[in-house]
């Protein structure tokens, strides 16, 4: 029960007024609590295609360093839970040549 507590402590706005209006039996462990607020908040599946097909259509921009390329690269593989080798992929693919 404390991690339920510390879980409604960190909501605020919409998410808190969400969590407040939960039942009894919504709120009766962490695992009902995860589930219903993904559930709620979780991406619709177009979202998520277009953040995948996004991420593989990326390529370094001309201005763009490697480093910042790579970061990039690196934060939207997390957001579509890409495996490293995905994302190891989509950079070689989109690098640039100026070598």
């Amino acid at each position: 029960m404390a991690t339920i507590a510390l879980f409604a402590l960190l909501m605020h706005g919409p998410v808190n007024t969400w969590f407040t209006g939960l039942t009894v039996e919504e709120r009766s462990s962490y695992k009902a609590v995860c589930e219903q607020f993904n559930k709620k908040y979780s991406p619709a599946a177009i979202t998520l295609w277009r953040r995948m097909s996004d991420f593989w259509a990326t390529e370094e921009q001309p201005t763009q360093s490697v480093k910042e390329y790579y970061s990039e690269m690196c934060r939207k593989g997390q957001e579509i839970e890409a495996t490293d080798h995905m994302v190891q992929y989509a950079i070689m693919h989109g690098l640039c040549a100026n070598l």
